[in-house]
């Protein structure tokens, strides 16, 4: 009889599409001989945050409860969950005993592969002691394949975060001109800062950064920077950081 399986596919963005996880996924069927019946797609949906946001994922687990099939085949563990391994473990092992329902991953499909063959092994056995032990083993390899696999993908996802997190600072800081050289602040425009502060004590840095970036693009005025910089090509862009470096004294 030919066993069924679906298909559970994830992005985290809208940016993203869920096609380059579906044909290797459908080709991992093929492989196995299973019949695909379903394709369960969340889009723009986290993993790492509690399973109840992904309202596929729930609806995959619901329907795996009614037996129509053996198998969830994801591209990669990720894609499945990003929670603890031992959460992961939980739902895996709760798929597979109370609903004979299998996960499997195209990614990391060695692990499955030998877990697999010593499966086989122990059914050709003859139902002794070597055959228990073997299903024993297999057990506990699939135990630290799923274990291993999710920290994995938690160990990526926080690293993505990082790289996400500090792609951000950078672009800000980039847009607020504190890459690099930072431009000098004249004495006269220091002194104009300081009267500014003295009149709106509550003033922040970023709000007198941007008045004195006004004012060094104002040609009426008398901090206008093409005036205090004549051989200047363009104006530069005070950032808060020089504003405030200036203001307390630093160099």
């Amino acid at each position: 009889m030919t066993e069924k399986a679906v298909i559970y596919l994830r992005v985290s963005t809208d940016e993203q599409t869920e096609e380059s996880q579906l044909e290797p996924c459908k080709n991992y069927c093929k492989e196995k001989g299973w019949e695909i019946i379903k394709i369960y797609r969340d889009h723009g949906k986290s993993a790492y945050k509690e399973d109840k946001h992904r309202p596929e994922f729930m609806k995959m687990l619901e329907d795996a409860k009614k037996h129509d099939f053996q198998h969830i085949v994801v591209f990669a563990m990720d894609r499945f969950s990003r929670q603890p391994p031992v959460r992961v473990l939980e739902m895996v092992r709760e798929l597979s005993v109370l609903y004979g329902v299998q996960v499997n991953a195209v990614t990391g499909g060695e692990w499955r592969n030998a877990i697999e063959a010593i499966n086989q092994l122990a059914r050709a056995g003859t139902g002794g002691y070597m055959s228990e032990v073997l299903r024993q083993l297999a057990s506990m390899l699939e135990t630290i394949m799923i274990g291993a696999l999710a920290e994995q993908a938690r160990y990526e996802s926080r690293k993505i975060g990082e790289r996400v997190r500090a792609s951000v600072k950078f672009q800000k800081a980039k847009k607020e001109n504190r890459i690099g050289r930072q431009p000098k602040i004249s004495e006269k425009e220091l002194k104009w800062l300081q009267q500014l502060k003295e009149k709106y004590p509550a003033m922040g840095w970023r709000t007198l950064a941007k008045k004195l970036n006004e004012e060094r693009s104002n040609p009426s005025s008398e901090l206008y920077f093409k005036k205090q910089h004549p051989d200047a090509k363009k104006i530069d862009v005070v950032s808060y950081v020089t504003v405030k470096r200036a203001m307390e004294g630093e160099k």
